[in-house]
């Protein structure tokens, strides 16, 4: 693992300062934050609309574990907590310590008063086993992130409601 870049301490070492990788994507949808967050906060429906998520079983009210298939085929597994919740506006989560896979994160349901519609923005910090490099060749191979978050946001808004506006990116 070390020769990969993979650090098995907690989520703070190994995403602290200019480690990690980050990703921020946001999307309007018509509907209401609390439809949003509900769904979202049972985290079995998020391989519905997150196609890279193979499954996702919550262990308990906190802690859940997670698989996804890197490269369409390679199934990659973790556990994670969540740290912060405020119903209906915002669950924050980090990997637990020593897993594989290192990421802590946020998704923040805010309604827009004009629209009555809500803004779905997700922000989370990764570290990619082998590091930057590894993540730059892993989004030229059709493994980014941030796109895979952007589908999965856009199959979010066709499933909850259609969008009201373009989804932004901005990856570091």
């Amino acid at each position: 693992y070390a020769a990969l870049g993979v650090d098995h301490t907690g989520t703070r070492e190994a995403l602290s300062g200019e480690r990690g990788v980050h990703v921020r994507e946001s999307i309007t949808i018509n509907a209401s934050p609390e439809e949003l967050y509900t769904f979202w906060r049972r985290l079995e429906n998020l391989p519905e609309v997150m196609p890279h998520l193979e499954r996702v079983e919550e262990l308990d009210f906190k802690v859940s574990q997670w698989t996804a298939k890197a490269f369409a085929a390679v199934p990659v597994t973790w556990k994670a907590e969540i740290i912060n919740e405020v119903p209906f506006e915002t669950i924050g989560w980090k990997t637990l310590p020593g897993e594989a896979v290192q990421h802590a994160g946020s998704v923040v349901f805010k309604r827009l008063p004009e629209t009555g519609a809500t803004d779905v923005r997700v922000h989370f910090q990764y570290a990619a086993p082998g590091g930057k490099a590894a993540a730059w060749f892993a989004s030229f191979l059709g493994q980014d992130p941030a796109r895979l978050t952007r589908d999965g946001l856009q199959a979010l808004k066709a499933r909850l409601g259609p969008v009201s506006a373009t989804p932004t990116t901005s990856t570091i």
